[in-house]
């Protein structure tokens, strides 16, 4: 159903409950007050796509993939079903919209400037009034918006379909199976394991998908509240959806096979939206052949997220270290701070404080570096780390190691404290601009950049805060 536009008489707006939940019965405008109605308002009606679906064909039926897809080209053209059914919660209920979670409202200067780049490309609709909306549809649903900030600092709204929580009203994504929408996850464990046989000097190519979810439209289109409180429509993938990665996924995997077939690549390598390529130093094969390809699919990548085939590929951003030689650095663009290591570190109850309850430590100082400096209730955060129990600890939430778990409790304390989240990403120690730090090195750092906090009381006789 989404996306070309029709021309539709606005109603009038009645007077408004003051409740923004639970509307009371809608009343219909009289057909001489139609007559009177100025100006249109434009409604979705069909799916567009920016994807080139004709060369999507094309290349998947070449390739022998054409089967195995064929779903993808039926979401290009169609829509990409969220899995969300039809339903209401009764005849006491016209709509269902709660308000917007307090981190949309801190953001929503940017929030609203992201809106209406998307009205502007016809990839949301509206606003309209909750009475043009019902007149349309009959009963309907919005989700409070919140926000999460991008590695590169931009602001992404969040749908939150998973809201309300423990309620007896369903959320959106509870009608939802995840395993409808499994895709390829290319995490740690896969990567690692494909390097650790191989024999031959390589070369490393990264490739980032612009506009990943919004790009495609999904179908039943979505529908969030504004800070009008007025409704806009949503055509395009939600960030916030359980069916989110799997609808954008399908295509992905499509895309990473085609450049497998047609490309002379040794692996490629996908998590969401970022691809790694991965070729032989002799293989003719360049990124700018792969992205010329893309393009002709209608598959756009953002310049300054790629990086051509060399030796090593890196990404920076909040770093954290420990080294059992000094100690820990955190380091949050320019601001840092940096802890030091009692000689009874160690010492205690088995078993035993190691490097790996240290490095969970560094994301717990880390988490106190960000609150001293006032981070944003309903950021995501990313905390890179050249350790494989802390971004193994990041990803499942939990710990083997006894220690380590211990720490992320109190970690995923703060972090509910905070209303913030973090994930994890990894970077060589080679790298890791933290790893100076941690062994006691900040000579490269200016001391009005360093952040002061206190230290946790039960970690005071394990270490200090060095200046």
């Amino acid at each position: 159903m989404p996306t070309k536009v029709i021309q539709a008489s606005s109603p009038p707006s009645p007077t408004r409950t003051n409740d923004p939940v639970l509307s009371k019965k809608v009343p219909e405008p009289s057909e001489p007050m139609r007559d009177e109605l100025q100006g249109a308002v434009e409604w979705p009606e069909t799916v567009t796509c920016e994807m080139n679906i004709d060369e999507w064909e094309r290349a998947l039926k070449s390739n022998g993939l054409l089967k195995q897809f064929s779903d993808v080209i039926d979401g290009f053209k169609n829509g990409f079903h969220q899995g969300i059914p039809t339903h209401d919660l009764g005849n006491n209920w016209f709509f269902y919209s709660p308000p917007n979670h307090q981190g949309a409202l801190l953001l929503r200067e940017k929030i609203e400037e992201t809106i209406r780049k998307e009205i502007e490309a016809k990839r949301m609709f509206g606003p309209y009034s909750e009475e043009q909306v019902h007149n349309r549809f009959g009963f309907f649903r919005t989700n409070p918006l919140g926000a999460a900030i991008n590695g590169d600092g931009l602001v992404r709204p969040i749908n939150d379909l998973s809201y309300p929580r423990n309620d007896s009203i369903p959320s959106v994504n509870s009608f939802v199976n995840k395993h409808d929408y499994d895709t390829t996850w290319d995490d740690f464990k896969t990567v690692s394991k494909f390097f650790r046989n191989q024999t031959q000097p390589l070369l490393l190519a990264i490739f980032d998908w612009e506009k990943a979810y919004r790009s495609k439209d999904q179908w039943p289109f979505l529908m969030v509240r504004d800070f009008n409180n007025q409704i806009l429509i949503d055509t395009r993938i939600a960030f916030g959806g359980v069916a989110g990665c799997g609808s954008f996924g399908r295509p992905a995997d499509a895309w990473k096979q085609i450049m497998l077939k047609e490309f002379p690549l040794l692996a490629a390598f996908r998590w969401v939206d970022d691809n790694l390529f991965v070729k032989t130093v002799d293989s003719p094969v360049d990124l700018d052949q792969i992205v010329e390809r893309s393009n002709k699919l209608g598959v756009k990548t953002n310049p300054t997220k790629i990086s051509s085939f060399k030796e090593e590929q890196k990404y920076i951003g909040w770093v954290g270290d420990a080294s059992t030689s000094f100690g820990i650095g955190i380091l949050i663009g320019r601001r840092w701070a940096q802890f030091q290591l009692t000689n009874e570190w160690d010492e205690g109850p088995a078993p035993k404080r190691d490097i790996a309850w240290l490095e969970t430590v560094a994301i717990r100082l880390g988490l106190l570096v960000l609150a001293k400096l006032g981070a944003i209730p309903g950021k995501a955060f990313i905390a890179w780390t050249d350790n494989t129990t802390t971004e193994n600890l990041i990803s499942k939430r939990k710990s083997n190691h006894l220690n380590a778990n211990e720490e992320w409790k109190v970690i995923q304390d703060t972090l509910i404290k905070m209303q913030i989240d973090i994930t994890s990403r990894r970077v060589t120690s080679k790298n890791n601009r933290a790893d100076a730090l941690s062994r006691g090195d900040c000579s490269k750092h200016l001391p009005q950049d360093m952040v002061p906090i206190v230290v946790p009381f039960d970690l005071e006789c394990r270490m200090f805060q060095s200046f």
